[in-house]
């Protein structure tokens, strides 16, 4: 975590959450032939008070159905960064490398380090924790892997 410092860890930490709440309604996207506007489909709107006694509340699942997406954070000091979101599952991983396929067909190769953010389950891991089969959440630059996040190991339920 040195080499980004914790001013871009939080940076980072940022992104995700900026992502995830950018995936749970609507979203303006900025491409290079203009803004465009997402909606996320899927996302529970019921309140608890309309589940049936005993039924627990789902929570909103904001990255289920994105393969996909370009993220620019700013900073408070008004810097930015552009972060790459990927979801797929790990085809290949080793020497620096993890390719992954997502959903799309699309095949996406980022590299890796000693640095690379790695969370599984919840808990802070590192890319040895990863295996070939499971399905994650990736978030690059420059085709380096900043942060993976471990959704679903092979023979895990969904």
């Amino acid at each position: 975590m040195k080499a980004i410092g914790k001013a871009g860890a939080a940076g980072l930490v940022a992104a995700v959450l900026v992502a995830g709440a950018l995936f749970a309604g609507q979203a303006v996207f900025a491409s290079a032939s203009g803004p465009i506007l997402a909606e996320a489909s899927g996302a529970s709107t019921s309140s608890a008070q309309e589940q049936p006694s005993g039924a627990r509340a789902s929570r909103p699942r904001p990255f289920a159905r994105a393969v996909h997406a370009d993220i620019q954070v700013r900073y408070a000091d008004g810097t930015t960064r552009a972060l790459d979101f990927d979801r797929g599952q790990i085809t290949s991983i080793g020497n620096g490398t993890i390719v992954l396929v997502r959903r799309d067909g699309k095949t996406v190769t980022l590299s890796y380090d000693d640095k690379t953010i790695v969370r599984e389950k919840g808990q802070p891991g590192s890319v040895k924790d990863l295996e070939v089969g499971d399905i994650a959440m990736f978030f690059s630059h420059g085709g380096h892997a900043d942060l993976i996040r471990c959704i679903r190991s092979p023979g895990a339920e969904s």
